[in-house]
């Protein structure tokens, strides 16, 4: 029987899709992704960024590395600090990958 949410973290690669091998259990602070799946053997799944993250690292990086998971406006300056969720993106699974739907959407400030 299933047993309820799977949480998974993971890096965001450059491309709209991750290989679900490259998913880890463990919060990570260099996994922006955080995955959640209703079940273990779900074909879909929610995503949203990592509560667990390293914001700063991810900052520093200019969030170019968020593009192809994350909806997002930059601040004027380019300049913020926080990162915030405002809707979760959708993933779906096809063959040994996790593939972009929908984008989730964040605030930078």
């Amino acid at each position: 029987m299933p047993s309820g949410p799977v949480h998974y973290y993971a890096p965001a690669p450059d491309v709209p899709s991750i290989e679900h091998r490259k998913l880890s259990p463990n919060p990570l602070p260099q996994m922006p992704l955080l995955i959640t799946l209703p079940h273990a053997a779900a074909e879909t799944a929610q995503f949203s960024f990592s509560p667990q993250a390293d914001q700063s690292r991810i900052i520093g990086n200019g969030v170019r590395e968020l593009k192809e998971f994350f909806q997002f406006e930059l601040p004027p300056t380019e300049q913020f600090t926080t990162i915030k969720n405002l809707t979760p993106g959708k993933l779906e699974k096809r063959d040994d990958a996790w593939h972009v739907v929908q984008k989730a959407e964040i605030a930078l400030s």
